[in-house]
C-alpha cells in the first residue's frame, strides 16, 4: 500500500466512518420537512379542534347535551387537541437529533 490509502475493515463494514455529505444533506431536509409537516398539523388540528368544542360549546342549548355522540365527539375532540398540542416538541426533536 501506499501513501494515503484506506484498507475497509474485515467483512466490508463501514461502522465508525464518516457518512457521506449526501447523506447528511438527506438527513438535514428529511428532518426539515418532517418538522414542517408536524407544525402545520399542529396548527391545522389545533384550529378545528377548538372550533368542534365550541360548536359542541355553544349549542349545548339547544341539542341534548348528554347524550353519547356529543360527548364522544367532545371527549374525542379534547384528547385530540392535547395530542397536536405535542407535535412541536416532536418537530423539535426532530431537527435536534443529528
Amino acid at each position: 500500500m501506499a501513501g494515503n490509502e484506506s484498507v475497509a475493515p474485515a467483512g466490508g463494514s463501514t461502522a465508525g466512518a464518516p457518512a457521506a455529505d449526501g447523506d447528511e444533506t438527506m438527513k438535514y431536509v428529511t428532518a426539515r420537512v418532517t418538522a414542517t409537516a408536524a407544525v402545520l398539523t399542529c396548527g391545522f388540528g389545533v384550529l378545528g379542534n377548538v372550533a368542534v368544542l365550541i360548536v359542541i360549546g355553544r349549542n349545548a342549548h339547544r341539542v341534548r347535551v348528554k347524550s353519547v355522540a356529543n360527548c364522544y365527539i367532545w371527549t374525542l375532540a379534547l384528547a385530540d387537541l392535547l395530542y397536536v398540542l405535542a407535535l412541536p416538541l416532536v418537530a423539535w426533536a426532530t431537527l435536534i437529533d443529528r
